[in-house]
């Protein structure tokens, strides 16, 4: 009579054991094939992974005895490598770039934070579940699909399988069609590798760059001179990136909305010139856009974030003190306690409850822009004072897009925002509206439009106070507005009461208007800092004698 490891042995050759390994062995090559070809949109790129192959083959042809231990641990490994494939795949869809394990880990909780504002603590909770479920489905699927193929005995089978799909790899693609073997598995493993192991030296590359500082050890002596009694206002508008200008399916838009812009500004006399910037991401982490231009450094993950907040670095509002100057920060989404923004150097800093905002909130976006604005100017710029350097985020096109409120004509009509609450729970949720990609674009469009037009609408309304406003794009909006190949350029443009103070610029390639030359010059981010104390520092005659 034969043993119960016989029998189970003998199972792997019936009918019923080759259609489970079939099925096995379909679900390898789903896992490692179609997380790319989903996110690409390519069914082409549906290839037999190489190291499902292996793997498969491995444990077909080793002696069962050896095979079963197996299981477990390659299980773990296999869903633990699926998995890493899965969110590099969607990490670049999203944010234009690959997995960074290191640094990516830190963005959990901002992540977690940015779901439960948009969607509520209920259904952010949910989808944890669903989540955490589903990681659990992949090893169990995983798990299963690794035990039917080491049940299998077929040495004879995986061995010449094996030599067929290595050939079979080596072959070049025909008739525009790739190769049907894919080994892509590897490669992003070793990427993976070769990026955490970068970021462990990071820390010390960067910390030495942060510590040489030649505007540290020669400061400008009068900071903005050329100004005068101008205030010099620094508007961060987000997710405005090249996209939004110039992809089809939201040009006409913006288009129009920055011809609204451009005849505000004419209406006043005001001045105006265009230009490109470069952003140090794509998709998010608008603060590594705020720390490149304010500190002069290229910041542009979160490692030299955290590096450049305890280097002691000079950042532009450092250069300001005793200048009689006063420096004032407003960001609408910081919600909770912010300690790093003590090494940003603002006299006056304004955060979410410090505006006086008494209207409902429109999902995770705080308060409309045309709120955070009409707020700075009454507190700061109509009560008088000193000259200021002012640095504003406007968040109302940050996702996920849905309500957009008005901009509303009568700004003296806003007093404490409460007004903007009868429009806070209009169209459909977050969780409707993302289930069409293409509502969620339209409704970018729509979001960069109203920034826009609320800017046109300041500038309408502003006091008479004399200004430089630098406006620009902190990042791109990420690939599900931008698609796959998202630019970091962002569009900057600039308003001035006095068409001298936007002179220097012409050096950096802007042209007079509001819309951006396609083909004009773009200056990375971090060139800001040196760029305006070098254009706009001294005393006003040498300021006068400049090209």
């Amino acid at each position: 009579m034969a043993s119960a490891q016989e029998t189970r042995a003998a199972e792997g050759t019936r009918p019923g054991g080759w259609l489970q390994a079939a099925l096995a062995l379909a679900f390898l090559w789903l896992l490692y094939s179609l997380p790319g070809a989903a996110t690409a949109g390519d069914w082409r790129l549906l290839r037999l992974p190489l190291e499902a192959a292996l793997l498969a083959a491995l444990l077909v042809a080793l002696p069962q005895r050896i095979a079963r231990p197996l299981v477990w641990p390659l299980a773990l490994l296999a869903a633990f490598a699926a998995l890493l494939q899965i969110l590099d795949r969607v990490t670049a869809a999203l944010l234009g770039r690959s997995l960074n394990p290191v640094l990516d880990l830190e963005l959990l909780p901002k992540l977690a934070e940015l779901v439960q504002g948009a969607v509520g603590t209920p259904a952010a909770l949910a989808l944890l579940l669903a989540c955490l479920l589903l990681l659990a489905a992949l090893l169990l699927a995983t798990r299963w699909s690794l035990g039917v193929l080491a049940r299998l005995r077929a040495p004879r089978l995986a061995l010449p399988a094996l030599a067929l799909t290595l050939i079979a790899w080596q072959l070049p693609g025909s008739a525009g069609l790739p190769s049907p073997v894919s080994a892509h598995l590897t490669p992003t493993l070793l990427d993976q590798g070769r990026r955490t192991l970068a970021m462990l030296d990071e820390r010390a590359t960067f910390g030495a760059t942060a510590a040489r500082d030649p505007l540290a050890e020669a400061p400008p002596a009068d900071p903005f001179a050329r100004l005068g009694e101008a205030d010099l206002l620094v508007v961060f508008i987000e997710s405005y990136g090249r996209a939004a200008v110039e992809d089809p399916r939201y040009a006409d838009t913006t288009r129009a909305a920055l011809d609204r812009l451009q005849a505000a500004a004419e209406t006043r006399g005001f001045a105006a010139a265009t230009g490109w910037s470069r952003a140090p991401t794509i998709g998010g982490q608008s603060w590594l856009a705020h720390a490149s231009l304010l500190s002069g450094l290229w910041v542009d993950n979160q490692i030299r974030y955290a590096v450049l907040v305890s280097s002691g670095r000079r950042l532009l509002p450092h250069f300001l003190e005793g200048s009689g100057r006063e420096s004032v920060l407003v960001m609408p989404a910081i919600v909770r306690a912010w300690p790093e923004a003590d090494f940003m150097g603002f006299q006056r800093r304004y955060f979410a409850d410090d505006l006086g905002y008494a209207g409902a909130p429109y999902n995770w976006v705080t308060m409309p822009d045309q709120y955070t604005l009409a707020a700075f100017e009454t507190r700061e710029r109509a009560a008088g004072g000193p000259p200021l350097f002012a640095m504003l985020a406007l968040i109302s096109s940050h996702a996920p897009w849905t309500p957009i409120a008005p901009v509303l004509d009568d700004w003296d009509a806003i007093g404490d925002g409460a007004v903007f609450s009868r429009w806070a729970d209009e169209g459909d949720p977050p969780e409707v509206l993302w289930r069409d990609p293409e509502r969620v674009r339209e409704h970018y469009a729509l979001s960069i439009d109203y920034v826009l037009r609320s800017l046109a609408g300041y500038l309408e309304w502003k006091g008479e106070r004399p200004f430089l406003m630098i406006a620009l794009g902190d990042h791109e909006a990420g690939g599900i507005v931008a698609g796959p190949e998202a630019s970091r350029d962002v569009p900057v443009h600039l308003f001035a009461s006095d068409p001298e103070f936007l002179e220097p610029f012409a050096e950096w390639g802007y042209i007079e208007g509001t819309r951006p030359d396609p083909e004009g010059q773009v200056t990375p981010m971090d060139a800001f800092r040196d760029f305006l104390l070098e254009a706009y520092s001294g005393s006003t005659a040498e300021a006068a004698t400049r090209p």
